[in-house]
């Protein structure tokens, strides 16, 4: 049966990534967005791929707006098997530098964004008992850095008001699954267009992953929902696990370096768009694709995912491994 998936965020990036993988699965795709370049670029690939697509320019920030979306598709496509919350918005700027209108409007979107897509989606599935939400989060939810503190405080909130509705539809014995993909440094065009006051031109801190790891990573978590949270990339592993054990280490270590890190080597150029008011890929803008301009400096594949997504053969292998290697040492033992 052919499913029907909403993606927020959709015309570039992770978005834009997951959207060409569900359409690899011949599934319908709901594309949510702003900007029309970049959404006419995501029906090319789902379409491209295999699957077919319905793009609508909507600004998650407005719970209206979304609404309007999620009847369009089901209008379209019919009932909604999944939803995907990706849009985010953010400010590279030091706290003190950042307005009180950017900070809301950050928060607006990145998490808003994720509330009411949440709202719009649950809404439909509760009654059907059925449906599956993906929240796609960051390590930066779990371990805040400096330079994006409105960033960082929504993909926080995200986590808070996504575990208060887990257990909800527990209490419920609901059959609607939410689950939360936190992702590592991605290679995607918002270090191009985001809002920033850094003299250097903005970048991912390393590693940096193309945006097709963290869809992989969204897709499963889709089909296996029954997971709390699943980390893509060993990066996401070690923030996350670091500051569980020494969160005050890491306030001292980010201090020393959070301000490099996200800094390219060269300056940013004066007068550079950014998309927190309005889409740079409008209908005079360009479709600036999945990716960003990092890819020399990216990763492909991520062993960490694949080994999260089999767990029990992990486990396997390493206890196969390890039996291997006991049975040498007793062999050498004996031989010796």
């Amino acid at each position: 049966m052919t499913q029907t998936v909403v993606i927020t965020g959709a015309s570039a990036g992770v978005g834009r990534a997951t959207a060409r993988l569900y359409g690899q699965q011949g599934a319908n795709v709901g594309l949510i967005a702003r900007g029309a370049a970049g959404l006419d670029g995501t029906v090319r690939d789902v379409e491209e791929a295999g699957g077919k697509a319905l793009a609508i320019s909507a600004d998650v920030a407005d719970y209206e707006q979304v609404e309007d979306a999620a009847r369009q598709v089901e209008e379209f496509f019919g009932p909604i098997d999944g939803w995907i919350n990706v849009a985010f918005a953010s400010v590279f700027a030091p706290f003190a530098e950042v307005s009180a209108a950017e900070f809301r409007r950050v928060t607006e979107v990145t998490y808003l964004g994720f509330v009411h897509g949440t709202m719009v989606a649950l809404g439909r599935m509760r009654a059907r008992d059925r449906g599956t939400i993906v929240q796609v989060g960051s390590a930066l939810g779990e371990r805040s850095i400096p330079l994006q503190s409105a960033y960082c405080g929504a993909k926080h909130a995200i986590n808070g008001f996504t575990s208060a509705l887990r257990c909800e539809l527990l209490h419920e014995h609901s059959g609607v699954r939410v689950t939360v993909v936190q992702l590592p440094a991605v290679n995607t065009p918002q270090f191009s267009w985001v809002r920033s006051r850094l003299p250097n031109h903005p970048q991912p801190v390393p590693p940096i992953y193309q945006p097709e790891v963290a869809a992989r990573g969204v897709v499963f978590a889709a089909g296996h929902p029954d997971r709390r949270q699943y980390w893509v990339g060993l990066s996401t592993v070690a923030t996350i696990l670091s500051n569980r054990i020494a969160p005050a280490l890491l306030d001292r270590y980010l201090a020393r370096t959070g301000y490099a890190s996200q800094q390219a080597a060269q300056k940013a150029a004066p007068g550079r768009p950014d998309n927190l008011w309005q889409p740079v890929d409008g209908p005079s803008g360009r479709d600036h694709g999945a990716r960003g301009i990092f890819d020399s400096r990216s990763h492909d594949r991520s062993p960490q995912l694949w080994m999260s997504q089999h767990a029990r053969l992990a486990v396997g292998l390493a206890a196969g491994a390890a039996a291997l290697g006991c049975l040498a040492a007793v062999r050498q033992a004996r031989s010796g």
